[in-house]
């Protein structure tokens, strides 16, 4: 979520710290960002490609959910992430390999 006075750029970066521990996220293709189509409770989320050289990730607690908001994470290919994302995802997962691999719009 992007908190009151907060770009949705900066919000991202914070959000992957939160969930994930990641804090050497690098936009090596810039700042452009692709967002799903509306879906639970009308939320829309909005997707930046970034790289990390973070190996190993921690999921923490979320203080007001008591829980992690994630379960599990792992690395993988764009077509193993293809066959795990939801139908609602998968176009982002699509979008962002466009991107990596210089067929999608970056700048």
């Amino acid at each position: 979520m992007v908190e009151r006075g907060e770009e949705p750029y900066a919000a991202a970066r914070r959000e992957v710290r939160e969930e994930s521990t990641i804090d050497d996220l690098e936009f090596t293709w810039g700042d452009v960002y692709r967002d799903t189509g509306p879906y639970t409770r009308n939320k829309v989320a909005r997707y930046y490609v970034a790289q990390t050289r973070t190996a190993r990730v921690t999921l923490p607690v979320n203080v007001e959910l008591g829980t992690p908001e994630h379960h599990e994470w792992r690395w993988v290919s764009f077509e193993d992430a293809l066959s795990l994302v939801s139908p609602r995802v998968a176009p982002i997962v699509e979008w962002a390999r466009g991107v990596v691999i210089g067929t999608a719009p970056h700048n």
